[in-house]
């Protein structure tokens, strides 16, 4: 039986979310702040995937992801705090 994308996607989507989630965690302490950012994580990462080079692992590129979502989340948390 063949898969389709969307099929392909939800089961890589179990299995790095733990692990996805644990990585931002150690970036983000405020747990409703993290869970947001791995769902943008993957919601960018689905919105690229033609992009992703499938010779690359990807939970590599999940993570490069979500360190672009971390950072842009501090830059946004440092303009919006008081002086």
């Amino acid at each position: 039986m063949r898969r389709n994308r969307e099929e392909l996607f939800e089961i890589l989507v179990r299995e790095h979310r733990l692990a996805l989630l644990a990585f931002v965690r150690a970036c983000v302490y405020d747990r409703g702040a993290a869970e947001d950012l791995v769902q943008e994580t993957f919601l960018a990462a689905w919105e690229h995937l033609d992009e992703y080079d499938e010779d690359s692992p990807f939970a590599r590129w999940l993570r490069g992801i979500a360190r672009n979502k971390i950072l842009a989340y501090y830059r946004a948390a440092a303009t919006t705090a008081p002086p």
